[in-house]
């Protein structure tokens, strides 16, 4: 991983990133008899790991609002919830690459729950057929749906990782011992 990667780079694969991840989710979320990963509440998570600064913290906004507006309705929450999730999540990559399968693991289980308790006890305060049901009824049917969503969201992430090593790895700089130098080796040699 190079945490130095040029501005317009990250750019590029963060605006095409967002575009093909919002229009995927929005497809699966139409079939919903499967879990299906939440790709534009990872994709926030994993860039921070990846990235130096506040990318996690601009895209928790962007996806944030991605999300909002193909709920249509609630805007705000998914933003805030999207932000928090970068910036905790570039705070925990401020040590660099070592740890990033523990930490990223980490950020998925607690985002994972986080967000699907936030978006049950909101779907409960603002009900769409104006008929609540008890907040213990929402919780036990979010409860019920958590392994099938982390299990998903671990998928995805996987994907994701895999995606962001695509775009974001360099393979012209030369090891100690002649050859292409990964990322990774890099990185423990600085």
């Amino acid at each position: 991983m190079n945490r130095e990667i040029s501005l317009q780079r990250r750019m590029i694969v963060y605006g095409i990133g967002l575009l093909l991840l919002a229009q995927i989710q929005l497809r699966l979320s139409l079939d919903a008899a499967i879990p299906y990963p939440d790709l534009l509440l990872l994709l926030p998570l994993l860039a921070a790991l990846w990235t130096p600064g506040y990318d996690g913290f601009i895209l928790g906004l962007l996806a944030g609002f991605i999300r909002d507006y193909a709920a249509g309705r609630g805007y705000g929450l998914g933003m805030i919830v999207g932000m928090i999730f970068g910036l905790c999540a570039s705070a925990l990559a401020r040590d660099g690459w070592r740890q990033y399968g523990i930490r990223g693991g980490l950020l998925v289980v607690v985002a994972t729950a986080v967000n699907e308790w936030t978006m049950s006890l909101f779907a409960w305060l603002t009900p769409l057929n104006n008929q609540r049901a008890s907040l213990g009824a929402a919780m036990k049917v979010s409860f019920a749906n958590m392994p099938g969503r982390l299990l998903s969201n671990f998928v995805g992430a996987l994907l994701l990782t895999g995606c962001l090593a695509l775009a974001f790895f360099e393979k012209n700089a030369k090891s100690s011992h002649g050859g292409i130098m990964s990322v990774t080796e890099r990185e423990f040699d600085g």
